[in-house]
């Protein structure tokens, strides 16, 4: 009887252990099926020199300049397939990216731009409107330096 009692006490023992070590190769590798399908963070990008906008108002203007936060995987992507590894088509991209930022400004009056609901709205669009013209997952639109005039 002591040894069927030594016996399952054992193999509860293993069980436990082998839960134990399963449950750190979940945390240390991920789930099936997810391997190498790590998430990099954003990456920074800087457009180049601070934009000077006409706005819609007449006489008034927008200086600001501009950080986003792109996707890594899809810089990487573009940089593999000769599109953002520098060279003329990174610039191309780039001129694209800025002139969409300096239409999608030129929209707005100074009333909107003074007030952080219309500046909201602002980096909203730039998001959108950044992405498409250059083809890129853009996660964020920083606001490093923002004056209206």
């Amino acid at each position: 009887m002591k040894s069927l009692f030594r016996g399952k006490k054992l193999i509860a023992v293993a069980a436990v252990l082998l839960l134990a070590a399963g449950g750190v190769a979940f945390v240390a590798l991920g789930p099936a099926g997810a391997e190498g399908k790590t998430v990099a963070p954003p990456v920074e990008v800087g457009l180049g020199e601070p934009f000077v906008v006409n706005l819609r108002d007449a006489g008034s203007f927008a200086k600001v300049e501009i950080v986003l936060k792109v996707d890594a995987r899809a810089e990487l992507a573009a940089a593999e397939a000769g599109k953002g590894g520098g060279g003329q088509a990174a610039l191309g991209e780039q001129a694209a990216a800025r002139d969409a930022v300096i239409a999608t400004i030129g929209r707005y009056s100074l009333d909107q731009l003074l007030s952080p609901d219309g500046r909201e709205r602002l980096r909203s669009e730039l998001r959108k409107a950044v992405g498409r013209a250059a083809h890129v997952k853009v996660a964020e639109v920083l606001f490093v330096n923002f004056a209206v005039q």
